[in-house]
């Protein structure tokens, strides 16, 4: 689970990048999940931040803190980062994103770097994205999208997007896998939208897993919004990831600040162990 800003403008294409490319998107769902089934185990996970802006881009700083589901013990993390927007010379926009985020007890970074160009078409948008996360021990992921957003009536959006991503690991050793995302969004009563999405995942040995987004912004005449989301994934083998997050934002002087809230719930497959199924559990990468 990855971490970003809630409900900053700044710019506004980022809201339409996230949904489209499989980032939690700034909003989300109706209803709080159910009780966690026996065998799983729950991280919880706060986060208070702040968004700036910076002429054409923005600088954030966000401290998560993470509570260990078995000790009770709790791991802070620090991220920061900044964004900046181009308008090229054939009308396009072009976003470059970057973000680190280290663990304030061991000292060990994450660096996320992302590249998208949105071109205007004539019921929508074109965008090509690309991403890539070196984590502190020398591995990496990168990740080429392209997606389109389809304007509907009355305020409604669709999109669709296809990524190839490829992970090398320190010693060098490469996976990469394919997924597709299909989703939509409406307005809806509370100044907001609600958003659906899927998405598919296939990796080189053949292996599907499945994702499921729903959230829902709401925001009010004075600089106030809010979302909701809930999310979950379900592996090649049966096991389950489920995320239920809240949170809200403040209009400053010269940005946003916001905080949030969330759950991530891991469920072993049927005759896993919960603890091997666990990762860590520090904020969204």
């Amino acid at each position: 689970m990855k971490v970003r800003p809630v409900g900053s403008r700044i710019p506004v294409r980022i809201a339409l990048v996230a949904a489209l490319f499989g980032a939690p998107c700034a909003a989300v769902a109706q209803e709080s999940p159910e009780a966690p089934p026996p065998g799983s185990v729950t991280i919880e996970r706060d986060a208070t931040g702040s968004v700036t802006r910076t002429g054409d881009g923005y600088e954030r700083e966000v401290h998560t803190t993470v509570t260990s589901p078995k000790t009770g013990e709790t791991h802070t993390y620090t991220t920061t980062g900044s964004g900046e927007k181009t308008v090229n010379e054939d009308g396009s926009k072009s976003y470059d994103r970057s973000r680190t985020t280290t663990n304030d007890q061991t000292g060990k970074s994450t660096t996320v770097e992302n590249h998208t160009t949105v071109t205007n078409t004539e019921d929508g948008k074109q965008l090509e994205h690309e991403r890539t996360r070196t984590g502190p021990n020398g591995g990496s992921v990168d990740e080429t999208t392209t997606g389109s957003v389809t304007r509907g009536e009355d305020g409604a959006r669709s999109w669709q997007s296809t990524t190839q991503g490829t992970a090398t690991g320190p010693n060098g050793n490469t996976r990469s896998w394919a997924t597709d995302r299909n989703g939509a969004s409406t307005p809806n009563a509370n100044g907001g939208r609600d958003r659906t999405s899927t998405a598919t995942t296939t990796n080189d040995r053949g292996k599907t897993s499945t994702a499921q987004r729903s959230s829902s912004t709401w925001r009010d005449g004075a600089g106030q919004r809010g979302f909701e989301r809930n999310a979950e994934r379900v592996g090649p083998n049966g096991g389950r990831r489920t995320l239920h997050e809240t949170g809200s934002s403040t209009r400053t002087q010269g940005g946003r600040s916001f905080e949030r809230h969330g759950s991530v719930t891991h469920q072993p497959a049927a005759g896993a162990g919960a603890e091997r199924f666990v990762r860590r559990g520090g904020p969204r990468r």
